[in-house]
């Protein structure tokens, strides 16, 4: 059985590294790429594309994905060269550390990474480390329960010390229940503020504190 989808090069006769079969080291087959010279009929072409990168790049057809220890005795898998996504966050099938289901790492160049540990593990559970309490007595996650009363109560436990720590968005914890909560939380503020007699830019100040 093919252990890698098929390729859909146009333009590059699959003689490029960009295309996984030929970077591989393997024939294009069932593949849906068009003018492909990535076969034995063509084998001179390959082996002259072969020759060009290897004297560009003498690493070009190792491995992407290898081992490394630098963050202790246990060996980690890590891209070798690392990823360079600028748009789709790490969490495309196109990113290949993410291909791989691997957390980016140092050696890659990402731009608004969220292909973080956590996001290997936890793609489709809701995150644990905020709390959401709407009307309802929240589950208590200390010795001491939370407040009945409490519209929404926001607590990130801190997470181990991590070179990609910073990249973890507030948006990774917007949800339905957020939002509906906040907007509640607002109107109830207008509200009592309008009983009160207070000024339209009293409550304005208030509501955005």
């Amino acid at each position: 059985m093919r252990p890698r989808k098929p390729c859909n090069c146009n333009k590059s006769q699959c003689l490029k590294l960009y295309c996984d079969c030929f970077a591989n080291g393997e024939f294009c087959y069932m593949c849906k790429c068009i003018n492909c010279y990535n076969n034995l009929e063509n084998e001179e072409h390959r082996q002259r594309a072969i020759k060009n990168c290897l004297e560009r790049n003498p690493n070009a057809f190792r491995p992407k994905i290898g081992k490394s220890k630098d963050t202790g005795d246990t060996p980690i898998r890590k891209h070798t060269k690392g990823c360079n996504c600028k748009r789709s966050g790490c969490l495309k099938n196109y990113c290949e550390c993410y291909e791989a289901k691997i957390a980016c790492s140092s050696n890659c160049k990402c731009v608004g990474c969220r292909n973080i540990e956590d996001t290997m593990d936890k793609k489709n559970v809701r995150p644990q480390n905020v709390e959401v309490v709407f009307g309802r007595t929240p589950q208590p996650t200390t010795k001491a329960a939370l407040p009945n009363d409490s519209l929404v109560a926001l607590r990130p436990k801190k997470s181990p010390s991590n070179n990609l720590s910073h990249y973890r968005q507030a948006f990774n914890y917007i949800n339905n229940d957020v939002i509906e909560a906040a907007t509640q939380c607002l109107l109830a503020l207008a509200n009592n503020a309008e009983t009160n007699g207070e000024n339209p830019e009293t409550i304005k100040g208030n509501m955005i504190k």
